[in-house]
């Protein structure tokens, strides 16, 4: 699969990615705070590699990499689909009430 290693202040490195997707976000300058989270999802979970604040002079290096094997996952948790179903339709009604979608 192809995924990323992400090595954090020359020092940790994780490896990260799913089949499904995988992604890397870094909050900046945002009310709640300075943050970095690299996480996935396959259809039946979600994972969470890295879940961090983040201080000036912090280095984050990239690398797109081939991989058959991520590092360990700090969280795994079980996808509930019925929950997602839920949610959506929640949103889409809220969406219809203020006319942003038919």
């Amino acid at each position: 699969m192809i995924g990323a290693e992400i090595i954090f202040n020359e020092k940790e490195s994780v490896t990260i990615g799913t089949y499904n997707f995988a992604y890397i976000f870094v909050s900046c300058g945002s009310k709640t705070g300075d943050w970095m989270v690299a996480a996935g999802s396959s259809f039946k979970e979600r994972y969470t590699w890295m879940d961090r604040p983040l201080q000036i002079g912090d280095k984050i290096k990239i690398r797109i990499v081939e991989t058959k094997q991520t590092s360990q996952p700090l969280i795994t948790q079980q996808s509930d689909r019925k929950k997602m179903k839920a949610r959506y339709e929640q949103l889409k009604d809220e969406l219809k009430e203020k006319g942003l979608i038919k």
